[in-house]
């Protein structure tokens, strides 16, 4: 399975931070960042940039991964922001 982080409730809208001791040579491969630093993760996915588009995503994601299952977490602030995924 593949899964998709949009937001998490501690820091909505505001990215993370990865220090250095959690930047991995996995990590580096992966994201392809340079090593032994602290990576700036962005409070939005550069790949879309609205529900609208979060939908073509997953179906890239899905062709290119041979099929496998795709999920997304977030955390939902109102109903509104709810309706929005439905």
């Amino acid at each position: 399975m593949i899964e998709i982080k949009l937001s998490q409730g501690a820091k909505r809208g505001h990215g993370g931070v990865l220090p250095v001791r959690k930047n991995t040579v996995q990590i580096v491969k992966i994201r392809g960042v340079l090593p032994n630093t602290t990576i700036l993760s962005p409070p939005s996915h550069s790949a879309f940039k609205d529900i609208k588009g979060l939908i073509p995503f997953i179906a890239k994601l899905r062709q290119l991964s041979n099929g496998k299952l795709i999920g997304f977490k977030l955390c939902i602030g109102n109903t509104r922001e709810f309706k929005m995924i439905c």
